[in-house]
């Protein structure tokens, strides 16, 4: 560990400047990190005995790297620990893993074009219809209207930002029985966030987060974590919407214990999504599961939120790994799998 620096490039709250934001009750920065949970990372980090360095803008990240003011193996190799996300704008979360492979510079994350194509929710649903079991779904565009057909009347749905985080501009409304008398309301949602809608087929059940780990060579699946709400597995119509998330009012739950033989056939679906989409190093696949046992994949994420009270984290605990180093510890590993030629531990 001695012979890496970790750049730790993230977002936090009440530290990262705001210069872009969304003026409606909903805020972009309810996805980054609480200082304390930032620097718990660093910490951890320094703990194991990383060397490390703290950046709360990616902006200063690479103002630094093109002033020379850190550089690349000099005299370490720089790996970087990224989960910034500043601004609004499309594609923000590939910055820094772009910004990295122009620059020669090993990151955590899976590639640029991953990292956006997995936020592009009706990009992938099309890549892997007919391969995994995706919900049927629909774009909607405020100024082109339907992009490509849209749901029959009487199907029931649920309206997300198609390329926003699952719970940004999500609230219990976005769930309802499609009709045109709903265009108002998706054309609405749509120019209130510049962005188009999809409209997934909801399926009422048990929601379930996948977290796995993938070098490029193996896939492999973590504990899956279930959704209980107000103490119940089965949550039918509830969905974890903006409030939700923001404050977790939720718990997790060990599915594999509660459904052993689905939850190995979902893993083994998230595996095969996992080297499909090349997403490398450690992501999360979500999934709604209906009264019999049909699963389907409603959310992909390249770079999940790995905060204590997260579900990577909550499944390596139910592996028997209770100590926060140990997710850490896991994800520079991989990363060090990834770029077996850059770093010689």
């Amino acid at each position: 560990s001695k012979k890496v620096v970790i750049a730790i490039v993230g977002n936090a709250k009440e530290i990262t400047k705001v210069d872009e934001d969304y003026t409606n009750g909903t805020s972009i920065v309810s996805e980054y990190y609480a200082l304390q949970k930032f620097n718990q990372i660093v910490d951890t980090l320094k703990s194991e005995g990383f060397e490390t360095i703290s950046y709360y803008d990616e902006m200063d990240f690479i103002y630094d790297v093109l002033t020379h003011r850190i550089r690349n193996n000099y005299y370490k190799p720089i790996i970087v620990f990224n989960f910034a996300q500043k601004g609004i704008v499309h594609g923000r979360k590939s910055l820094i893993p772009l910004f990295c492979e122009m620059n020669s510079i090993i990151h955590t994350n899976s590639d640029p074009m991953v990292c956006s194509l997995t936020r592009e929710k009706y990009f992938w649903y099309k890549l892997l219809n007919g391969i995994c079991p995706v919900c049927p779904t629909w774009e909607y565009d405020a100024k082109l209207n339907w992009i490509s057909g849209k749901p029959e009347t009487g199907t029931k749905v649920i309206a997300k930002l198609e390329n926003q985080c699952s719970s940004i501009g999500l609230t219990s409304e976005n769930v309802f029985t499609f009709s045109d008398a709903k265009i108002d309301f998706l054309y609405n949602l749509s120019t209130k966030y510049s962005c188009r809608v999809i409209l997934q087929k909801f399926i009422e059940g048990y929601e379930v987060e996948f977290p796995f780990c993938y070098d490029g060579n193996e896939a492999f699946c973590l504990k899956p974590q279930g959704i209980k709400i107000k103490g119940e597995n089965y949550i039918g119509e509830k969905i974890l919407d903006y409030d939700a998330r923001r404050t977790h009012s939720y718990e997790f739950y060990n599915f594999d214990e509660f459904n052993p033989e689905l939850s190995q056939d979902i893993s083994s679906s998230i595996v095969r999504v996992a080297k499909i989409m090349n997403l490398q190093g450690m992501g999360r696949i979500d999934c709604r599961i209906d009264k019999a046992d049909n699963f389907f994949i409603t959310d992909i994420n390249s770079n999940p939120h790995l905060i204590e009270i997260a579900s990577p984290s909550e499944s390596l605990k139910q592996l028997g790994f209770s100590e926060y180093s140990d997710l850490l510890n896991l994800i520079i590993g991989i990363t060090i799998t990834r770029h077996p030629n850059q770093i010689m531990l």
